[in-house]
């Protein structure tokens, strides 16, 4: 029950994220708190594979805002070539769902123009190893005021975000998806 729960959130910050670009820079930040130290040393290789679009964390687009207009004017029937040539590059990290959770690293556009043609898997490129769910620790997030967050407890000590009072419950729900303790203060 708690797994189908948090399953349902991860979706809702999909979908929340692939509309507000800076929720989406607030919620990568998070994720990349929760790598641990020696993970973030680790050297890391690329491998070509398929996603799940349902399990891809994006933003509505890239830098260059011609870019959505470009992808989208590549015709149905060779889209699904394009993005084998051109695949997504994706950044994997472990959650308790068993999964992977996967965030854009160059590539927001295709994502979301795969998303509007319906397609439920997508050719990518992903830095591999994913990242580790996290040894444990307690993580606490305290709301600075009504658009600033402060979690404490990852790699540095404390980071600060630009969340807004009611996105708290995505950073909460992200820190619990990588398997941490959290409170809320």
């Amino acid at each position: 029950m708690i797994q189908d729960s948090l399953a349902l959130r991860l979706q809702k910050i999909i979908e929340r994220c692939s509309r507000d670009r800076r929720l989406y820079g607030a919620v990568v930040k998070t994720l990349m708190y929760t790598v641990e130290f020696e993970d973030k040393l680790a050297k890391r290789s690329k491998r070509q594979g398929n996603a799940a679009l349902n399990r891809i964390l994006s933003g509505p687009w890239d830098n260059d805002l011609n870019e959505l207009e470009e992808v989208r004017a590549i015709p149905v029937n060779e889209f699904l070539s394009y993005l084998q040539r051109n695949s997504p590059l994706l950044v994997a990290f472990e959650t308790v769902l068993g999964e992977l959770l996967y965030v854009v690293d160059r590539g927001c556009a295709k994502i979301a123009i795969a998303r509007e043609r319906g397609m439920k898997k997508v050719p990518v490129e992903v830095y591999s190893p994913p990242y580790r769910i996290p040894r444990g620790g307690d993580f606490s997030v305290k709301r600075i005021d009504s658009n600033w967050v402060s979690i404490v407890g990852g790699t540095p000590p404390e980071v600060v975000l630009p969340v807004k009072r009611e996105e708290t419950d995505v950073i909460l729900s992200l820190l619990e998806l990588r398997g941490l303790k959290t409170s809320a203060r």
